[in-house]
């Protein structure tokens, strides 16, 4: 949907806003012909060669994450290697691991804003993804056992460990499957133009950007925009800001 708010001489105004639900689900799988196969299991993460977090599975969304669904105590932590028993067999076992969210978001909008006054322009655009998961594979790594290196001393580990204060890593724990919904400022540009500034045929304009100078969301990893759904991310995605000239004649 585009519209133009304010059209004047010297004021204009127009703003823009799409939106796009995503639902999706496995239907069939070419690996097997077999309804009660459990899946391709895919996602690779850091922490032991060859495993995964992730599964397609008949019936549920592509790349569900495949995990223990994890036993808190009373007062809401985490209790280190202690899952449900989900198919009640009387022990834990990879049979136990279930299909938990995804990371596809249920919803894409789309926002942006352009405004002209006089020799003024600004415009803005900005991105919200709502009901999308992420596997924290920075803090399912981090664990007291890495505390120490293979001579004794002392390393730095992350502060998550106060949220799942476990001796050793536990990877497969549903715990570190996060809500990562977001709001993200994705570009800003301010400039002035001077008309005329040097003949009658030549216009200069002054301009500055920025990019990916806001995020808003409740996850407590660097960024909430993992494509593949797993964070492993030792840097967030930069800031960047610039500034430029251009001319038209």
């Amino acid at each position: 949907i585009n519209a133009m708010v304010i059209s004047k001489q010297d004021l204009s105004w127009e703003v823009g806003f799409n939106a796009s639900y995503n639902k999706n689900e496995i239907t069939k799988l070419t690996a097997v012909d077999d309804p009660d196969y459990i899946g391709v299991q895919t996602g690779g993460f850091s922490g032991g060669v060859g495993n995964t977090i992730q599964i397609h599975s008949i019936g549920y969304p592509a790349s569900s994450f495949f995990v223990y669904k994890q036993i808190f105590d009373a007062e809401g932590m985490p209790i280190e290697g202690v899952y449900e028993d989900t198919n009640r067999d009387g022990l834990i076992t990879n049979d136990d691991r279930y299909r938990y969210e995804k990371p596809a978001p249920d919803v894409f909008m789309g926002l942006s804003t352009r405004l002209n006054y006089k020799n003024w322009d600004f415009s803005a655009s900005g991105r919200i993804n709502l009901g999308n998961y992420i596997y924290n594979n920075r803090w399912s790594g981090t664990s007291y056992s890495g505390l120490y290196d293979s001579s004794g001393g002392l390393r730095n580990i992350s502060k998550s460990i106060k949220e799942a204060p476990f001796e050793n890593p536990k990877y497969f724990s549903d715990f570190f499957v996060r809500e990562a919904s977001f709001a993200r400022l994705d570009n800003v540009s301010l400039g002035y133009t001077f008309k005329n500034a040097f003949n009658d045929k030549m216009n200069l304009r002054v301009y500055g950007t920025a990019q990916n100078i806001l995020v808003i969301t409740n996850y407590e990893g660097r960024d909430p925009e993992v494509g593949n759904g797993i964070d492993n991310n030792i840097y967030p995605r930069p800031e960047i800001f610039m500034l430029g000239v251009s001319i038209d004649y």
